[in-house]
């Protein structure tokens, strides 16, 4: 053979290895869903200044006897938002121009939250401003279930089928590339700003959103069709749509079982977990946390790469028993390194089972129906942030280091079982479809 022949396929076959181990990033050639994509990157990177300095400001200003029921309250408040405005959100994305319902959610969103960080900089706190705070964190809830589904449903319209795969799984690296440092800054900021300048940091997120959602071409957008059906059948069809699909129902249960027993103690509650029990100050936590981040980014930058995989069901299935196994280790661990690698496991695990399972979802769900199945699909966070009340309440009664494991426990039993029990789970995907 040619030396010279041999050394150029050698270099090629080179070449092809290293595309294939790069991320996939072919759905940002859309104008539009660059723009989109772009938008969400920034907010969802000061978000989490956010949720934990919202639950930190509670923890530093409540009575002793009052913080995990009091944090229980506040993941719950987002929880019930979520729940209420999740279904009205979907059938909304599916009836109204997706676009303005966008700036709506997010200008709502905006002055909530402004309203929510001029409160952490007046003071103390009281009765009045305790109820103000929830009162606006429910508003700011509400607003953003109403944003996901729409968001997750105009994805659609503004890449091919063939690119939106990679669309979804770029959407979770947006979530989670800045996350990290996000976690990280959100420790030194309180430390630096107060719990207040903390807080108004995350309204520059809004403000991105809204500048990338005017700029999108208004012809990109097809306008859903109501058609003559009402409000509340239209919801009712979305619901019938989702007990008539035993694979779209399922990975819903599935989801919904995981998140409402594994997620509050380890995410909603993790903060109070780290800095109670493990025993760390709010700035070694922003580092400690960065981990969940890490460890959600790495997972979503490999899933832009298996886009064709088409064993979608069992990403899902493992996905969520790997997540519950790592529920049980962070109950049951107080080494906080240990700790450390079981968040970075909960994190990237999280996201390949919500990136698998919505990326066979809507491969499943016809354009007109988007908006409503993505918002049952939302369920499963809702669920999770109105399960924190109890939680908390448990925890207040009979210690966190004891109802941690048990729901851990339990999450895991109920995970395989039903990953084991539904085959509409294990086959999802196989059936020569390219997701």
């Amino acid at each position: 053979m040619d030396p010279l022949a041999a050394r150029r396929g050698g270099q090629r076959a080179t070449g092809a290895a290293i595309r294939r181990a790069l991320p996939d990033l072919k759905a940002l050639g859309h104008r539009d869903y660059r723009l989109l994509w772009s938008g969400q990157l920034v907010m969802n990177a000061l978000m989490p200044l956010q949720f934990v300095t919202g639950l930190l400001w509670l923890q530093a200003a409540a009575p002793e006897h009052l913080r995990l029921l009091l944090a229980g309250l506040l993941g719950a408040t987002r929880g019930g938002a979520m729940l209420l405005m999740g279904l009205v959100g979907g059938a909304l994305a599916d009836r109204l121009d997706r676009r303005h319902l966008l700036i709506t959610t997010q200008t709502v969103a905006l002055t909530a939250n402004a309203l929510i960080a001029l409160l952490l900089l007046s003071g103390g706190l009281g009765g009045i401003s305790l109820a103000a705070f929830l009162l606006l964190s429910f508003v700011a809830g509400g607003a953003m279930a109403v944003d996901m589904p729409t968001r997750q449903a105009l994805v659609t319209e503004l890449v091919p089928r063939e690119h939106l795969a990679n669309a979804i799984a770029l959407d979770a690296v947006a979530m989670q590339v800045s996350l990290p440092a996000s976690l990280v800054a959100s420790g030194l900021l309180i430390d630096g700003l107060g719990f207040g300048g903390a807080y108004a940091c995350g309204l520059v997120g809004h403000v991105a959103v809204l500048l990338a959602l005017t700029r999108l071409r208004p012809h990109a957008v097809r306008r859903p069709v109501a058609g003559q059906t009402s409000f509340l059948r239209s919801v009712r069809d979305g619901i019938a749509f989702v007990r008539r699909t035993p694979t779209v129902l399922w990975v819903l249960v599935l989801l919904v079982v995981v998140m409402a027993l594994g997620f509050p103690p380890v995410a909603s509650m993790g903060p109070v977990w780290v800095t109670r029990v493990l025993g760390l100050s709010p700035a070694q936590f922003g580092w400690f946390a960065a981990t969940w981040g890490l460890g959600a980014l790495a997972a979503s930058l490999i899933m832009t790469t298996v886009g064709h995989f088409p064993r979608k069901g069992w990403l899902v299935g493992l996905g969520a028993i790997g997540f519950a196994a790592c529920v049980v280790g962070w109950g049951h661990s107080r080494s906080v390194p240990l700790s450390a690698v079981l968040n970075f496991s909960l994190g990237a695990l999280l996201s390949v089972t919500q990136i698998a399972a919505r990326a066979l979802v809507q491969r499943i769900v016809p354009h007109t129906m988007q908006g409503r199945v993505m918002s049952l699909f939302m369920l499963n966070m809702a669920v999770a942030q109105l399960m924190t009340a109890p939680v908390g309440a448990l925890a207040q009664v009979l210690t966190f280091e004891l109802v941690v494991p048990v729901l851990g426990w339990i999450s895991l039993g109920l995970a395989v079982g039903i990953v084991l029990m539904r085959a509409d789970i294990r086959r999802a995907g196989t059936a020569g479809a390219v997701l």
